[in-house]
């Protein structure tokens, strides 16, 4: 295990490094690896994920070092590049996600409306799908993306995005209102409550 150091350690070892001293940076990269490992790997569950942004954790520390502000704590300093990154990785698998299916989406909202290519009003249906999708704000795509199409569970998501499960339970919520509003008119079986209303009040699965 690496030995113990503390903000002034850090501090010598920067500095060292800045000069390009290979021992200083070692002992850096040897300390903090297991580390940002335990607390990325926390927060994704993936093994090979977090290894991943260890390195590219690494490799913005080293692009950083002129930039770092001595009175400030290394420690500190290190963890925000840590989150940024891995909100970021989040937030691009977000967006290259699978998006979830138009069936999907009209299950969700307690709405049947026709989808199939060749039903009668698919194509009306299917706009109003999109149209759905893109009333959305970011944070309720994002949520809508974790939730249905990656599969996380409320908890799971709670922790890469740093919200508190309530809030993303209610933002849940929100945007399963916003499905039914605009799928409602386009299905004349559409009850009174989404369906996802009880996997809201059961919490995760």
């Amino acid at each position: 295990m690496p030995e113990a150091l503390d903000e002034s350690d850090f501090r010598r070892l920067v500095a060292s490094a800045r000069w390009g001293d290979d021992h200083a940076w070692r002992t850096l990269v040897e300390h903090w690896t297991p580390r940002l490992f335990a607390f990325l790997h926390s927060r994704c569950r993936d093994p090979e994920l977090s290894e991943e942004l260890v390195q590219d954790v690494f490799v913005k520390v080293a692009q950083r070092l002129v930039d770092y502000d001595e009175r400030g704590r290394f420690s500190s300093w290190i963890m925000l590049i840590a989150i940024n990154r891995l909100r970021d990785e989040m937030r691009r698998r977000t967006r290259h996600a699978r998006p979830v299916e138009h069936e999907t989406l009209g299950a969700l909202a307690g709405s049947t409306p026709s989808t199939a290519p060749d039903a009668p009003g698919a194509q009306e249906s299917r706009r109003a799908l999109d149209d759905a999708l893109r009333s959305l704000s970011e944070p309720e795509r994002e949520l809508l993306h974790l939730r249905h199409a990656v599969g996380l569970s409320f908890s799971d998501i709670s922790e890469l995005l740093g919200e508190p499960r309530g809030t993303l339970l209610a933002r849940h919520h929100r945007v399963l209102g916003k499905l039914r509003a605009f799928l409602a008119p386009h299905d004349p079986n559409s009850p009174q409550e989404p369906n996802g209303t009880l996997d809201e009040e059961r919490g995760d699965a």
